[in-house]
């Protein structure tokens, strides 16, 4: 049976045929490679929306469901904040406080840096924000050590979060604190 397939005319034909399929092969595999190479291929583009624009009906519903999100504040606790407390509501802030008024300023504890030098040692920094609130101005981080005074308090002690205040003539004894009690991560 194999005998029946390799007849000169049969192993001819198929020769021919593999070159002929050999030689479209590589004309093509040219071809391409030429059209890369220049740069001339053609490419098909999706044409472009014509407009990206939201309608209106869409764009309020979405900031709706924003809106959900939004932190709730009540203006009358934002007045309240920014209100100044009288002398004597002043001398009453004692214990653990996320934020002392003095005057007219109100001081918030911000971070604590703690740095080391060859030659001065180890030095803790509280940075506190001072707020006026009698302007409205602009918040000013200031940097305090352990013995200076704080707008009329003594600093005792800094440690991680808190720092120490203490004021003799009223026996104040303040602990600001960055954040609430009980809600460390």
């Amino acid at each position: 049976m194999i005998m029946k397939y390799t007849s000169p005319t049969i192993v001819k034909l198929a020769a021919l045929l593999t070159c002929v399929i050999c030689l479209v092969d590589a004309t093509q595999r040219f071809d391409i490679a030429q059209r890369e190479s220049v740069g001339t291929r053609h490419l098909e583009l999706s044409p472009l929306p014509q407009s990206n624009k939201l309608a209106i009906a869409e764009k309020q519903r979405i900031m709706a469901f924003y809106d959900k999100y939004q932190e709730e504040t009540d203006p009358l606790s934002t007045l309240e904040s920014l209100k100044v407390l009288s002398d004597e509501e002043q001398e009453n802030q004692n214990g653990v406080l996320e934020q002392l008024y003095v005057g007219d300023k109100k001081l918030t504890l911000r971070a604590v840096v703690r740095s080391e030098t060859k030659t001065s040692g180890q030095t803790v920094l509280a940075l506190i924000e001072v707020t006026n609130i009698a302007t409205n101005a602009n918040a000013a981080v200031k940097r305090f050590k352990v013995g200076e005074l704080v707008f009329g308090y003594y600093l005792d002690n800094i440690t991680s979060t808190q720092v120490q205040l203490s004021r003799a003539q009223t026996g104040q004894q303040i602990l600001l604190t960055m954040y609430k009690p009980g809600l460390k991560n």
